[in-house]
């Protein structure tokens, strides 16, 4: 076919099927899609002409606004209670009855289902001869069954060797 055939010619599988049956699956495929939990929660901006987009320099002072002390006062005593350092430590579950953004939703339940059953737990224990092969790979940088120089050599020397009949 040559490259620049007209699209007239061309026909496709989606042309064949009837406007139904294609406005069927379009519902079936919207209604599936529908079914998935949404993953990022919805944003919107406020009104645009409301938002600063350049912020003014930290250190510039209007001198036509005066601050009294009690401005002062109550503006320290509301910064003091929106930002208290008591909490900053703690895990946002430990913080919030309830998540705060739509990431926290996932793991924000972190108890486990089911209580664990010692019958199913296989802790890790330690006898001496585990110490000792610890203590041995620290010493030499090798496992034990590791194979040395010496060792392959001395037994290539044994196997050539035949028993005399």
């Amino acid at each position: 076919m040559a490259p620049h055939a007209d699209n007239a010619s061309r026909t496709t599988n989606a042309d064949k099927i009837d406007e139904v049956s294609r406005n069927a699956t379009w519902r079936e495929h919207l209604k599936k899609e529908l079914k998935r939990p949404t993953v990022v929660a919805d944003y919107h901006l406020p009104d645009p002409r409301l938002i600063e987009t350049l912020t003014d320099k930290p250190n510039r002072v209007n001198p036509h606004i005066k601050i009294t002390a009690e401005d002062f006062e109550n503006a320290t005593s509301r910064l003091a209670s929106m930002c208290t350092l008591k909490d900053d430590h703690l895990l946002p579950s430990e913080k919030y009855e309830l998540p705060q953004t739509s990431a926290q939703e996932y793991g924000w339940v972190t108890k486990p289902l089911l209580e664990r059953n010692m019958m199913f737990s296989y802790p890790r224990r330690t006898n001496e001869i585990m110490e000792y092969a610890a203590h041995y790979h620290a010493m030499t940088g090798a496992g034990q069954h590791a194979k040395k120089q010496g060792q392959t050599q001395s037994m290539k020397h044994t196997s050539a060797k035949s028993p005399a009949a």
